[in-house]
């Protein structure tokens, strides 16, 4: 995923698929970088 403000790489997920939890995984982890629990 690329913050679309400052185009850099927040986070990133690789599979051999391309399913929901792919995505979902990515998306949870671009979360907790910019914001730690």
């Amino acid at each position: 995923m690329i913050h679309t403000g400052s185009r850099r790489l927040i986070s990133w997920s690789i599979a051999d698929h391309l399913r929901t939890e792919l995505v979902s995984d990515a998306l949870t982890a671009a979360i907790r970088s910019r914001r730690p629990e």
